[in-house]
């Protein structure tokens, strides 16, 4: 069988993993892609945004309590499945699901998977800044 990798382009790919995610035979990893990076002068930074789709959400809570850092923030989730913590990443309150702390996820994508109804997703933000020789080329 014939073995091929994604031609990169300098200046062209940040390096967002997109690839990795679409690929339909889950050939590429990201650290192939990721790899490159800094390589044409192009520095990266990447968090993760959280989407409830409301229309969609069955306030279960299945999603908070399957995110392994809400677990370590507060152990109790685990048993009673609500928390009242304010360092929690998300949590069912008043009928609804409260993003608290996106910037703690660590894009594992477990609440999006543990979601029964499809309504939770994470989405992955890439910035890429492309720096300048001194002499300005």
């Amino acid at each position: 069988k014939e073995r091929w990798e994604p031609e990169v382009y300098p200046g062209h790919c940040i390096r967002c993993g997109l690839c990795v995610e679409a690929c339909p035979e889950g050939v590429l990893s990201s650290g192939r892609v990721l790899e490159l990076a800094g390589r044409d002068a192009t520095a990266f930074w990447h968090s993760y945004h959280l989407e409830v789709d409301e229309s969609l959400c069955m306030r279960c809570g299945n999603c908070c309590v399957a995110c392994p850092i809400n677990r370590q923030i507060d152990p109790r989730l685990a048993g009673t499945g609500t928390s009242t913590s304010d360092d929690v990443i998300m949590r069912v309150k008043g009928g609804r699901v409260q993003i608290l702390h996106e910037e703690k996820c660590t894009g594992c994508k477990t609440c999006e998977t543990q979601c029964p109804s499809g309504a939770m997703r994470v989405a992955r933000m890439v910035e890429g800044v492309q720096f300048l020789d001194e002499v300005g080329s």
